[in-house]
């Protein structure tokens, strides 16, 4: 037979290899996600954003990003001012852009946006 020691050997060898085996696996699958995420991007299936599209000044970030190995994003924004119309109950699916920018808001842009919906909640995410 075998000693103790050799068989405790062997269990923990045998242990070590199904963590590698694991971690090995999930390095495949995060990068079979990755693949099949930037190449739905790159054949323009775009992003799940309501304008339905990466924002192009935000590109040069996205594409520094997803150049390392450990990750990547598929949907960013460069930056916005929106106005959402929210009703009292304030549901997710409740809500309406009453304006969006990416380019600046004036205090005429919010008023006008608030005059569209005077029976709402306003949320103003800046």
């Amino acid at each position: 037979g075998r000693s103790p020691t050799q068989t405790m050997r062997l269990r923990v060898s045998g242990v070590g290899q199904s963590v590698r085996e694991a971690a090995r696996s999930s390095r495949d699958s995060f990068q079979q996600q990755k693949n099949e995420a930037l190449l739905r991007l790159q054949v323009g299936h775009g992003d799940k954003s309501r304008k339905g599209s990466v924002d192009e000044q935000i590109v040069p970030l996205l594409q520094q990003i997803n150049s390392r190995p450990n990750m990547f994003t598929t949907s960013s924004c460069a930056g916005r001012i929106q106005v959402l119309g929210v009703t009292a109950s304030r549901e997710k699916g409740d809500k309406h852009w009453l304006f969006t920018s990416h380019e600046g808001a004036t205090g005429d842009d919010i008023r006008g946006a608030m005059a569209r919906a005077p029976d709402e909640c306003i949320e103003v995410p800046l």
